[in-house]
């Protein structure tokens, strides 16, 4: 249960502290005593003989529901709480977020990397460190989220339908992370951790520390480090099947990847009369070493040569630096003026990517060829953003917001890949491998919130983001191409009652392309000939969401309708040209379709009872239900990629008042969708459930010793999928339940 709950449960003053109360008590009676005595003579031993004995002091005050300021907040969106986010078992953001409503955790079982915002894939969520965006390496404008510690993020929130002062991309969504504040006093935490994914002793480590304080009323500072260890196995078995049923191949991987992170953020605050200063520099530094094997044996051949095996090695970092300065200043009552400047370079670089090749032949395996594979990505952003908030009254209160945003990026990918065979060199690499790329990103915004009356409010906008884009690769010069996009909101809350708030948001959003679609690259493999396209537009839509939140104290009930009308998706397509014999593919925006879906949220405390051993008790849980259409430039009609039908998480939180134990528990259902690729093949995923609890137990003081385990049940990802030929295939992928033993220490 949040602390947020706890501050109203009924406190009774005991101990040191009653005694000294009790001491004052005496002390001011004696001497109102001995100054009544002087006025009526009375005696001094009379005058100070002690009263009788004080009762019991009783402090009793009234708990906001953890929900409180959603009521109040224009924008349907949710959001995890720090409380929550300590007390449960949270390493990095990704273990929070799949836990949040109408998020689908994407890549292996356990991973927790891509955040798939009511099951789109990961393409369509963007993810935004308080004001800006962090640039990662991946091709999809995404942030993977384990590279982020769960113990620098005070606040995790989900825009579903963003306002005019949000930036436009993401058709999903948008995910805000919310570093955590100076504190008030210095004070702090610390936790060391140790354990292993099955068995202890494999190196699992989970450590962290965080301290800060204001020194002065003009200076305040915060650190917070973490590192983190974890050796991740996966198991992959794949068997194909002909249309007959009968066996053609069966493969087999094992994956070992040994991730280490090291994490640092400072937070320094100058403050004066009117505003406050901040400088945020952050490190996000991630190495992953990867070693994996592969056997396939092909059942259609003799048994003496129907083996092949692999093994890749790879030694891959990941680092982001940078910072943000952040400054606001109050020009007169209620007129707000914030500013934020942010750098950030991403870098990701392999030390080199070996695979070894290997065949059967007459029952011997022998060495056929060796892959050498070396790539290095760096993304530099320049981000600013200006906001002035006025709040003003012209026949109706209202608070008028306005500025605008820049953001220029540079990024690069360059890879080599050198085949070695019979001790010749082939280059294999391709054109799509390499690629140069400039995004030069202006938007300004203005909206206004009405008060039309104490209880409804209307919140009007438009944001204009202009985006130029240049870029080129090795053999092609550069070519540009730029679009304007004028994007509406408005968005209106009633506040039926003070524990009653329905809401209503309509905007239209934007999702901008993956990075490498836009290298002006030519292809060509041996069935076909792929070429990219720098003139590539978002994909826009039309979002609508409706919905209500109830909450008090001990009881919490959201929901939540959406619907979304996307325009020009991006696929592959044949673009009916033809070279050389072979045609030619292209990825163009030819999609059309719709997202629609509902998002239910509970939440029940049991404080109302004043059970000491109960009231300490919260059961919460949310639905997602999923439905989608997407027609291809082919007239075909499918779900959107891998999108599940049903989401849902159950959980408990427990806490035996006062604060000495604390144990959680929670477990995700996913129900997966059809998924029909554009070759005509249809997959389906097997359900899933994962399990996860952690427990607490206060040794002394602020000193804890806890358990956290994950994936307690070692759940497995299966799928099958059948092919446009009548062939099919069922894949099987598992990774190892987590257990981590360990102590924390706050002070």
């Amino acid at each position: 249960m949040s602390r947020n709950a706890n501050d109203g449960r009924r406190r009774t003053i005991k101990g040191p502290m009653m005694g000294a109360l009790t001491a004052m008590g005496i002390a001011l009676a004696a001497t109102v005593s001995s100054i009544g005595a002087e006025e009526n003579n009375a005696s001094p031993a009379e005058a100070t003989q002690p009263p009788e004995r004080m009762p019991e002091v009783v402090v009793q005050a009234a708990a906001d529901a953890p929900e409180e300021k959603r009521l109040a907040n224009p924008v349907p969106s949710t959001h995890t709480t720090k409380e929550q986010i300590d007390d449960r078992a949270n390493r990095r953001v990704g273990e929070i977020l799949k836990r949040m409503p109408g998020v689908y955790m994407g890549g292996a079982p356990g991973e927790n990397n891509d955040v798939r915002l009511r099951g789109l894939d990961k393409e369509f969520t963007r993810v935004q460190l308080d004001e800006m965006t962090v640039p990662d390496g991946g091709e999809k404008r995404e942030l993977q989220v384990n590279r982020v510690p769960a113990y620098l993020i005070e606040e995790v929130t989900i825009l579903r339908n963003p306002t005019a002062e949000y930036e436009s991309d993401g058709l999903a969504g948008r995910v805000k992370l919310k570093t955590r504040p100076i504190p008030e006093k210095f004070s702090g935490n610390a936790r060391l951790s140790s354990g292993g994914r099955d068995y202890f002793g494999d190196g699992t480590w989970s450590n962290s520390v965080s301290a800060g304080g204001k020194m002065s009323d003009w200076l305040g500072s915060m650190a917070t480090f973490s590192f983190n260890r974890d050796p991740f196995v996966k198991d992959k078995v794949e068997r194909e099947f002909k249309a007959d049923g009968n066996a053609k191949k069966s493969k087999a991987e094992q994956e070992t990847k040994n991730l280490t992170a090291r994490d640092g953020f400072v937070d320094v605050g100058l403050y004066y009369g009117r505003g406050e200063l901040h400088l945020k520099p952050l490190m996000l530094h991630l190495n992953e070493k990867r070693d994996k094997t592969k056997s396939e044996r092909d059942l259609t051949k003799a048994a003496a040569s129907d083996e092949t095996f692999e093994r890749e090695r790879e030694n891959k970092t990941k680092m982001t630096v940078g910072g943000a300065v952040e400054h606001r200043h109050d020009l007169t009552s209620g007129i707000k003026l914030e500013h934020t400047l942010a750098y950030y370079s991403s870098r990701e670089g392999q030390g080199g990517k070996t695979k070894d090749s290997f065949k059967e032949t007459k029952s011997v395996m022998t060495f056929d060829k060796r892959e050498l594979e070396d790539e290095r990505k760096e993304d530099q952003t320049w981000n600013y953003n200006n906001k002035l908030t006025v709040p003003f009254t012209f026949g109706l209160p209202q608070e008028l917001k306005t500025g605008f945003s820049l953001r220029f990026r540079d990024r690069f990918r360059d890879k080599d890949k050198i085949e070695i065979k019979n001790g010749v060199g082939t280059d294999k690499t391709t054109p799509k491998d390499t690629y140069f790329l400039r995004e030069n990103y202006y938007a300004g915004f203005v909206q206004d919130e009405v008060k039309v009356t104490d209880r409804f409010s209307l919140l009007p906008g438009v944001r204009v983001e202009y985006v130029g884009f240049s870029a080129r690769d090795k053999l092609h010069p550069e070519k540009q191409s730029a679009f304007l996009d004028p994007n509406p909101s408005i968005h209106a809350l009633w506040r039926a009652t003070d524990q009653l708030s329905l809401k209503t948001a309509f905007s239209r959003a934007v999702n901008r392309p993956k990075f490498d679609e836009l290298s002006p690259f030519e292809q060509e493999d041996a069935t076909k000939i792929v070429i990219g396209n720098p003139a590539l537009e978002p994909a826009r839509a039309w979002n609508v969401d409706v919905g209500f939140d109830y909450a008090r104290r001990d009881l919490f009930f959201g929901l939540n309708f959406f619907h979304k009308w996307v325009k020009g998706v991006i696929e592959e397509v044949d673009t009916g040209e033809d070279r050389n014999g072979k045609n030619v593919f292209q990825v163009q925006n030819v999609g059309d379709g719709w997202v629609r879906g509902v998002e239910l949220e509970q939440r029940v405390g049991f404080n109302w009872t004043g059970i000491d051993w109960v009231r300490g008790l919260t059961l919460w849980s949310n639905q997602t239900f999923l439905k989608s259409m997407l027609e291809d430039a082919a007239g075909n009609k499918r779900p959107f990629k891998e999108q599940p039908k049903f989401i849902t998480n159950i959980g408990l939180d427990y806490e035996l008042i006062p604060r000495t134990t604390l144990f959680t528990f929670s477990t995700n259902y996913v129900k997966p969708g059809i998924n029909v690729e554009a070759s005509g093949d249809v997959k389906r995923l097997k359900t899933e459930w994962r399990f996860d609890l952690a427990f607490r137990q206060r040794l002394t003081g602020g000193l804890y010793g806890f358990v956290e385990a994950a994936n307690l049940t070692g759940a497995r990802k299966e799928e099958v999928t059948r092919k446009a030929n009548g062939e099919s295939t069922r894949n099987r992928e598992s990774v190892n339940r987590t257990v981590l033993l360990g102590m924390s220490y706050s002070f």
